[in-house]
């Protein structure tokens, strides 16, 4: 324990020295990454935790569970592979990395997403909504229109047309006619699919109440798994709290994204089934080359997965390609939220003297410890279902 909470002082204070002015300039990947030595700009996250010596605790119980809340997806498929640069840069922008700094509070919408997009919906004539109509692929005509290719067999002819789809999807709609330049970046984009499973079951959760959190990660691990001792992940959303949701009238309303094993059917409400985008050093590369095949041939692009892959970031692609490609005029300034901190943090006084006490400890105490103790302590267990369990919950922001 005493190990990752030392080593989560130390990722906060310096990770951030993976951030570059440069990380949009692609022309030249073999630059010095001034935090790990390593002439690789894109280097994974489980690479530099790695290279940095950051202990397993951390890495499987606190940032790992971090990620997976996030991001809703499980880490043991993609975590590892995201970008260090990237993954480092929402965590500073979110001020994840605060350490003597309050964390702001995240918020919700009432009513979840389906507020904004019903809200979206009511803009549209009904004759102007398809719902329910699968496109196979699309071409492009000789005098610059497009055809869409019905799944029912026919086809329809458009000015333009603007792929909100996950990008794997998207490339599979343009493959059949694709070029070679949109070939080589849109098949960089990939996506794993996660079951969420609404229901009341408690044994999902933490047996302390009090122990309970927003997001709830449970992990069961084995010596023989190379990926820091986890097989299997889950985490379980808590909406009372997220949605805020009153408990006293409709109990206990739990989500778990891949649930380790099925909650009671008795207490079982519903199984939904989503993609979410794949992170790694090609995607982050393929995003930041997507613009030279935005409305090439009256195909444009959009989606949360061309950014960080949050509902903010589907919303603000769709704006800027209205804007950029489709000249919208918007009532409101927009801007990029990406560098929204800055492309470099200016460190303060405080964070210099910081840096050094981590530096002193790292080096006369925990080294000595290690060498003492001749390994990390394992975090605390319990078996469930002959299976050797550990949880570990998330902070409500």
């Amino acid at each position: 324990m005493w190990r990752m909470l030392f080593d989560i002082f130390r990722f906060n204070q310096f990770a951030l020295d993976i951030l570059s002015d440069d990380e949009d300039d692609i022309s030249s990947i073999e630059v010095l990454n001034k935090a790990t030595n390593c002439t690789c700009k894109d280097i994974t996250i489980g690479k530099y935790l790695e290279l940095e010596g950051y202990s397993n605790a951390f890495r499987d119980d606190y940032l790992l569970p971090l990620a997976a809340s996030i991001w809703s997806t499980s880490p043991d498929k993609c975590s590892l592979e995201f970008p260090a640069a990237t993954f480092v840069r929402f965590l500073w922008n979110h001020h994840l990395l605060n350490t003597i700094r309050a964390r702001p509070q995240w918020l919700t919408i009432e009513g979840g997403s389906k507020s904004y997009v019903d809200a979206v919906l009511k803009g549209f004539p009904p004759n102007h909504l398809f719902l329910k109509t699968p496109v196979r692929h699309v071409t492009t005509e000789s005098n610059g229109q497009v055809r869409l290719h019905l799944e029912n067999g026919s086809s329809a002819l458009y000015d333009h047309v603007i792929l909100a789809t996950h990008g794997d999807e998207a490339f599979d709609i343009i493959k059949s006619s694709a070029s070679e330049q949109e070939r080589s970046i849109m098949s960089s984009f990939k996506t794993s699919q996660n079951e969420a499973v609404l229901h009341s079951d408690l044994d999902m959760m933490p047996r302390r109440k009090k122990a309970w959190a927003s997001w709830n990660y449970l992990a069961v691990s084995s010596p023989s798994s190379r990926k820091g001792n986890i097989n299997q992940v889950s985490l379980t959303y808590n909406m009372n709290i997220l949605q805020h949701i009153p408990r006293n009238t409709f109990g206990d309303v739990f989500v778990t994204l891949n649930p380790l094993q099925r909650p009671k059917p008795a207490k079982t409400q519903g199984r939904y089934y989503y993609s979410q985008p794949i992170y790694t050093s090609s995607a982050v590369r393929a995003q930041k080359l997507l613009k030279h095949i935005q409305n090439t041939r009256g195909i444009s692009y959009a989606g949360a997965w061309t950014k960080y892959g949050l509902h903010e970031d589907g919303f603000s692609s769709g704006l800027e390609v209205a804007q950029e490609h489709l000249g919208a005029k918007l009532p409101f300034e927009f801007t990029d939220s990406t560098y929204s901190r800055g492309k470099i943090p200016s460190l303060s006084l405080i964070d210099h003297l910081l840096r050094l006490i981590i530096l002193v400890i790292q080096v006369f105490v925990v080294q000595i410890l290690e060498r003492l103790v001749g390994s990390s302590p394992s975090p605390r267990q319990r078996l469930v279902n002959g299976n050797r369990v550990r949880f570990a919950n998330g902070k409500h922001r």
